[in-house]
């Protein structure tokens, strides 16, 4: 009985490593370095604003209320109360209630037929992939005249995706190397893409591009864990309880224990 219970244990501690491990494993292209920050409200407010002027048309965030988003990301006045109209008139481009989950009103069968599969919701995409993941897909679309809507992506290759930033980023197109790799036994020349070069600049710089999208990356984060300062807070102070408790019962093991040698 012993053993199976030391089974389970040792399965679930190798699960909790394995998944951040597998989704790692979805691509072999480098993976940039995202500053997460969920202190920064004025990074979470941005990367609000980002998602819901490029992302919200398409991909909701079903498990994630406008009023909890408002919450999290700092609007709020001094007594905690939600400024509505700030949240109305520049985070809300629905009908939506602000007690709401944050839904699109695309459909399903529209979806399917304009992108040939149903954009996902990104709730707990953070959690799934990784901010790291994320954001280097993000920075990493370049144009390929033969994908439907003319963009492809590094580390998602033949994504169903357009490159909704192309506006901000700018066109890259891809450089290639010719690499050669053992097919079967047999050696063959492939080519691969090395890097991606500028060749239309965006709206923006790239230092100003990448830090747009970082704000959009720290705010899914924050989305796929809306709790987690609080319950990081939370959990200090449960373990200071705890090493005063354990302090306390290992003290009072101890005075009784002498008197019970004494006898």
């Amino acid at each position: 009985m012993k053993c199976k219970w030391m089974f389970y244990v040792v399965l679930c501690i190798v699960s909790f490593f394995a998944v951040p491990a597998l989704a790692a494993q979805e691509s072999t292209v480098p993976l940039e370095h995202a500053n997460i920050n969920l202190h920064d409200k004025a990074s979470l407010q941005r990367g609000a604003r980002m998602f819901m002027n490029y992302c919200a048309g398409c991909h909701s965030l079903k498990y994630l209320r406008y009023t909890q988003m408002a919450e999290g990301i700092g609007l709020v006045d001094e007594k905690g109360q939600i400024y509505q109209d700030l949240l109305r008139d520049n985070l809300i481009f629905t009908d939506a209630k602000p007690f709401e989950p944050i839904k699109i009103a695309m459909q399903p069968k529209q979806a399917a037929q304009w992108f040939g599969v149903q954009p996902p919701d990104l709730t707990l995409s953070a959690r799934v992939h990784g901010a790291d993941w994320l954001y280097t897909y993000l920075i990493s679309f370049y144009q390929d005249p033969k994908r439907p809507f003319g963009s492809n992506n590094l580390v998602y290759p033949e994504t169903a995706m357009p490159n909704v930033l192309v506006n901000l980023q700018g066109i890259l197109s891809p450089v290639y190397t010719t690499k050669t790799v053992t097919i079967e036994g047999e050696k063959k020349q492939v080519e691969e893409v090395d890097h991606l070069a500028l060749v239309k600049s965006g709206a923006l710089s790239e230092h100003q591009f990448h830090s747009q999208v970082n704000d959009l990356v720290n705010f899914l984060v924050f989305a796929s864990e809306p709790v987690k300062l609080k319950r990081e807070s939370i959990g200090i102070f449960v373990m200071i309880f705890m090493i005063i408790l354990t302090t306390i019962a290992y003290l009072l093991k101890r005075e009784y224990w002498k008197d019970i040698k004494k006898e």
